[in-house]
């Protein structure tokens, strides 16, 4: 290397200086002093940006949508319910699927149970709802028919359970959609885990 090519050094101590030869000694120097992370954290905790004291940063209101216990729990075991109602629908949480959902009320008037419970059938992801010949809702839609099942091709509507008493089968719901997730104890709800007879 040539005299002319050295890069410049520093008098005291004939070292290079920063900024030299192709800029290999450019470093942190070069620009304003990085602020401490201590710093950064203790300003966003204040509300405050980490590089204008002017600047807060806002933060977003968390709020709870919806309630996250839909329904009641029950103690688990055998009662005697109404169908009242049904409704289906293409559920987007379980990849778009169709479920039906019966809803039920006690029958009893001594039972304990006085709030509606629900009865959920999953009919398949397709275009259509699908009933299969081993599926749940059709053994149940059976039942509400005196017995009988169905033939090939034969409506199998949900109102065949409208206004009718059964005896069933109530549990707990302890998983969330995800089956690796259990619900927290206070979000337990109960369903209809089976029906188990027509009664009327």
């Amino acid at each position: 290397m040539t005299p002319a090519q050295l890069p410049p050094t520093d008098n005291a101590t004939n070292t290079p200086k920063p900024g030299g030869l192709f800029g290999i000694w450019q470093t942190k120097d070069t620009g304003p002093p990085e602020e401490p992370w201590e710093e950064v954290l203790a300003t966003a905790a204040a509300g405050q940006s980490a590089t204008d004291d002017s600047e807060r940063v806002k933060e977003p209101d968390l709020v709870c949508s919806e309630d996250p216990a839909v329904w009641e729990r029950h103690m688990p075991g055998i009662y005697t319910l109404r169908c009242t109602a049904y409704k289906i629908e293409r559920v987007k949480m379980y990849g778009g699927a169709w479920k039906l959902r019966l809803l039920f009320t006690s029958a009893d008037p001594h039972l304990q149970c006085r709030s509606e419970l629900c009865k959920f059938f999953h009919l398949g992801t397709g275009e259509q709802p699908h009933i299969g010949r081993k599926s749940a809702y059709l053994h149940a839609w059976t039942l509400a028919n005196n017995g009988q099942p169905p033939r090939k091709g034969a409506s199998m509507s949900p109102r065949k359970f409208v206004g009718k008493i059964f005896r069933c089968q109530v549990g707990d719901v302890t998983r969330t959609a995800d089956p690796k997730r259990s619900h927290a104890p206070a979000v337990i709800y109960s369903t209809v885990s089976a029906i188990l007879d027509l009664i009327q």
